[in-house]
């Protein structure tokens, strides 16, 4: 049976555009009968009505119970995820016991990902064709993302969640996301603390890397009047600020701290 619900529908699709392991393996069940010759540890996942939509932010909502090895403990997850008002839809997954877990939003050369540990340990990382966090991480997540390039230009903005375990990503969730939903989420303080981060620890650009940086900031600057700013653009906005910034601290043999930047906005 095929998914319909928006929180899982898109899961249908894209686990044939993937390794087999990379979408554990899950069924619908719409009834306790069904639920037989099954092998362990499973996760009981739901769906609520509107979950999943482009303008709602619902994830999280609705009722997942995993550790489930035993057919006691199955039923009576059963019981609790169908006692849910506005229940949709109802799987029954492989469990995967992840070391990390990772929210994350793409848009076309760009992504924004929260990674939080289970000892609740995060961190923030992004990727944009100028700039990108200093983290393996980053590299597998580009590398997964590419392999899903094609179907990810039907929309144009998307939430993911995945889990990470010893290095390999597995898909738990996909859907598309409204800009507006995303405005709501990304403040430009947050921005500018997560990029002024991964400045800190970055290398010195040598002088070409300059200048093919500051040819971008140009043409960055001419097209803002003609384009909505996505939360790409609000990363590039400070990626490019502070690209100046680094200028004017060379210029004036100063060290990229808070106090210097004060100075530079001045």
């Amino acid at each position: 049976m095929r998914l319909a619900s928006g929180k899982f529908k898109h899961l249908d699709t894209v686990k044939s555009l993937l390794a087999p392991e990379i979408v554990p393996a899950f069924r619908v069940i719409e009834d306790s009968a069904e639920i037989h010759d099954l092998e362990w540890p499973l996760i009981l996942r739901s769906a609520l009505k509107h979950e999943g939509s482009k303008a709602q932010l619902l994830s999280g909502k609705s009722l997942s119970i995993g550790n489930i090895d035993s057919q006691q403990k199955l039923l009576e997850a059963w019981q609790k995820v169908k006692a849910q008002p506005d229940v949709a839809e109802v799987i029954l997954q492989q469990e995967i016991n992840w070391d990390t877990h990772v929210t994350l939003i793409y848009e076309p050369d760009f992504f924004f990902a929260e990674l939080k540990k289970r000892d609740g340990v995060g961190q923030f990382l992004y990727w944009t064709p100028l700039a990108q966090s200093l983290s393996l991480e980053v590299k597998t997540l580009k590398n997964f993302l590419d392999q899903l390039k094609t179907f990810l230009q039907q929309e144009k903005f998307w939430l993911l969640e995945l889990g990470l375990k010893d290095g390999k990503l597995f898909l738990f969730q996909i859907h598309p996301v409204s800009l507006d939903l995303l405005s709501s989420i990304f403040s430009s303080g947050m921005v500018a603390e997560i990029v002024f981060s991964r400045m800190r620890f970055a290398k010195t650009q040598g002088l070409w890397n300059l200048l093919k940086t500051e040819w971008q900031a140009r043409k960055f600057r001419q097209q803002m009047n003609t384009k909505s700013f996505h939360p790409s653009l609000i990363f590039l906005n400070w990626e490019f600020l502070f690209h100046y910034f680094r200028l004017f601290c060379m210029m004036k043999q100063l060290s990229p701290d808070a106090q210097s930047f004060a100075g530079f906005l001045a």
